[in-house]
């Protein structure tokens, strides 16, 4: 393999390793060892064969662009427009997630080392700070935290990784022995299924990989075979990453905890922090965790900045057609920003529980983008009929099914 798939390898790899595992073993843990281990056996295939599509879209792309841009090119402006309004909207839920993970996780550190007496994050100010930094230093730092983004990551990868290893003397398998009924393991394979297959999502960086794969001049045929492996093998390495971190953290948790966890809406970091008598893990597990959480939302704010520019250009130009259309109202990025903002601020002060709005809120989204459009893409287009099997109409199932999972978990 060669050093430039590696260097593609890594990065896929370095992007879905974020904040949203931070709260993927509350969920396992929660369904049991044996749901975790059925949820696996059919998200990983699941997951493989979108990502797959994803590239084969913007590979059979006649023009050089990313995967909206593609979209753009199968199904037409005004169909590319609302994909990316849906796009915007899903980042903005991201960054609700981000920021009442950070809220709560910061308020609890401070509380449980004895800086404050009580817990700020119920408070709305400590939100409306963290938020306030984050901006600033944005506005100010953009071109330095980019350069430092990569590095951040990995050094979150390596530190997730010493944490898992770390925690192998806290085994209980003890815990192994809870299994739940029939009716309770199936709501609990809902409820697992669309937070597994949401913490193995990197499509956002699929786009520059192809993007540079194509500058390079390669026939579409080794352009598809490159793609279909840096794929397997970065899947690869995720599935063992996220397993390991996963199961260390079930086993030395208990079922009780693990549900505390989910009504206190903290990271699996902070509560392994606070059961913990040893210095090194009550300090360095609140710092890693609210490290991937400031990264992620970082790389998320720049890329919902990005959408609202684009959502903006793509006004523009089907308003051309329309005279005193819509975008001359919308020609302030900066104040639709801003509103944004606020938005996430006042539902960060709800404090809405995260695994809720991962299932219910963003799960959705993500499965039209990952999953569904690629293949509804793949069945529109006849020059695409090539593509057509049956793994295709399984990923479709699959991705109907992340569609509702998560309510229909809560609801039966």
């Amino acid at each position: 393999m060669n050093k430039g798939n590696i260097a593609w390898i890594l990065a896929l790899f370095g992007t879905a390793v974020g904040a949203g595992i931070l709260f993927l073993p509350i969920s396992a843990g929660i369904a049991g060892i044996l749901v975790l281990l059925i949820v696996t056996v059919v998200s990983i295939p699941t997951v493989l064969f979108a990502h797959r599509n994803i590239g084969m879209i913007m590979c059979e792309a006649e023009n050089n662009v990313d995967y909206t841009g593609a979209v753009n090119e199968f199904m037409g402006l005004k169909a590319g427009f609302w994909v990316n309004v849906v796009f915007f909207i899903t980042l903005l839920l991201l960054l609700i997630v981000y920021s009442s993970g950070l809220n709560n996780d910061f308020g609890e550190f401070l509380l449980h080392t004895g800086i404050t007496s009580h817990d700020l994050s119920h408070s709305p100010f400590l939100s409306l700070l963290i938020l306030g930094v984050l901006i600033f230093v944005i506005r100010i730092g953009e071109g330095i935290m980019l350069r430092f983004m990569g590095l951040i990551t990995f050094l979150l990868v390596f530190m997730l990784l010493g944490i898992s290893a770390y925690l192998i003397p806290q085994w209980d398998f003890s815990v192994l022995t809870h299994i739940s009924g029939l009716s309770e393991s199936f709501d609990n394979f809902l409820l697992l299924f669309p937070i597994f297959i949401l913490s193995f999502s990197y499509y956002p960086a699929m786009s520059s990989m192809i993007i540079a794969f194509k500058n390079e001049g390669m026939a579409k045929e080794q352009l598809l075979i490159r793609n279909n492996r840096v794929i397997l093998v970065s899947m690869l390495l995720l599935f063992f990453f996220i397993m390991f971190f996963v199961i260390s953290c079930i086993l030395s948790l208990s079922h009780a905890e693990l549900e505390n966890a989910y009504r206190s809406n903290l990271s699996i970091l902070t509560v392994l922090a606070e059961k913990s008598d040893d210095t090194i893990l009550e300090y360095s597990g609140p710092i890693i965790s609210q490290l991937a959480l400031i990264t992620s939302f970082i790389g998320t704010f720049l890329g919902a900045r990005e959408s609202v520019h684009e959502l903006l250009k793509d006004l523009r130009e089907i308003s051309i057609k329309k005279p005193g259309g819509l975008y001359k109202f919308l020609a302030f990025d900066d104040l639709v920003l801003i509103a944004f903002l606020t938005i996430i601020w006042v539902v960060t002060i709800l404090n809405l529980p995260i695994l809720d709005i991962l299932g219910e809120v963003v799960a959705p989204p993500i499965a039209f983008f990952l999953i569904i459009l690629p293949v509804w893409i793949t069945y529109r287009v006849k020059r695409l009929r090539k593509y057509r099997s049956k793994a295709l109409l399984f990923t479709m199932a699959m991705g109907c099914l992340m569609l509702f999972s998560y309510v229909m978990g809560k609801v039966l």
